[in-house]
């Protein structure tokens, strides 16, 4: 079934990209990106400005993620709600001028999660001071923490994170919070977070890690749980109140073909993760206690690209962005 789905998806964004993306002009189109002082020349064109609640000259750092889901879980529950829930959807190397296939769309699971909070602009790869790789294991330790390598002892893909530094999960989980950790890297599993896994399982926390084989695998997986649909059989816990997973398909393709939508093959796989993700947003509004809850939901990414690898500082792979149902002040 996970798999049926999955085609069903992929078809439908190879049709949405011809739909869309071939009424773009082609080639680049020049905007303003700083950081640390310095003016570089990369990003969408400037049409897109108006969607983004901050300019390109005034980025967030990634790290502002795990403020906003531990602000977000501290405040008071608005009037008629009963319960908060939170889902951070991630997008493996998905690049900034990517975002030019689903902004004009107001079904994109980009604008969808941005309708009532909004875009924004934001960085990765550390401060000018203190840089750290644009790499995978390092941003999303950044994202889930808070903190740089510096603190989170994360610098590359063969590095642990350091015990003392939780990432939200972990917080919330030591708190009582069920929360779900989902992808299908198995260095998340066996290296970045094989501490905070050995720990969940010593104390018997409300914090699961689900390994998939694929995508596919970690979308049905999201999909179930964000509908309240739990398996019998499943090993997650029912109906957690954090779910954060990543689709690892966008930095797939980017190492295979190119970054970039000037590579066709990193639209289609652009449009597919935007295709699972729409999809489990609209699961969440089906849900039956939906009106009763407090939704926080966060789409963003860890990386950027260029060519066919990343790590470096180039604006290309520092470039992210983060979508938010609620405002960042």
């Amino acid at each position: 079934m996970a798999q049926i789905i999955w085609e069903k998806e992929r078809k439908r964004a190879i049709i949405n990209r011809i739909i869309r993306v071939y009424t773009a002009a082609a080639g680049m189109i020049v905007a303003l990106f700083i950081l640390g002082g310095k003016l570089d020349v990369y990003g969408m064109g400037s049409d897109y400005d108006s969607y983004f609640e901050n300019s390109r000259n005034d980025r967030l750092p990634q790290t502002i993620v795990s403020r906003v889901v531990t602000d977000f879980l501290k405040s008071p529950l608005p009037k008629g709600k009963e319960e908060k829930k939170v889902m951070v959807m991630g997008y493996d190397g998905f690049c900034e001028d990517g975002l030019e296939l689903l902004l004009e769309d107001p079904q994109s699971s980009v604008r969808l999660a941005a309708q009532e909070g909004g875009l924004y602009h934001t960085y990765a790869g550390g401060e000018e001071e203190m840089p750290q790789q644009t790499t995978t294991a390092p941003g999303w330790a950044s994202i889930l923490t808070g903190y740089w390598a510096e603190e989170t002892g994360v610098y590359d893909c063969t590095c642990e994170k350091n015990a003392d530094i939780t990432t939200f999960l972990m917080k919330e989980a030591l708190e009582g919070r069920s929360a779900v950790f989902a992808a299908s890297w198995d260095t998340h599993f066996s290296v970045t977070y094989r501490q905070d896994r050995a720990l969940a399982g010593q104390r018997r926390l409300p914090l699961t890690f689900i390994q998939g084989q694929d995508d596919s695998d970690t979308y049905q997986t999201v999909l179930e749980m964000a509908a309240g649909q739990n398996r019998k059989e499943a090993d997650w816990p029912e109906d957690p109140d954090i779910i954060f997973f990543i689709l690892e398909g966008t930095d797939e393709e980017g190492h295979r073909s190119g970054y970039g939508i000037g590579n066709d093959a990193y639209k289609d796989a652009c449009l597919i993760s935007d295709a699972c993700g729409r999809k489990i947003l609209e699961a969440i509004r089906t849900r039956d206690t939906f009106l009763q809850e407090d939704w926080l939901i966060l789409v963003t990414t860890d990386h950027g690209g260029i060519g066919t690898s990343h790590g470096g500082q180039t604006p290309e792979e520092r470039s992210t962005w983060l979508a938010s149902s609620k405002k960042i002040e």
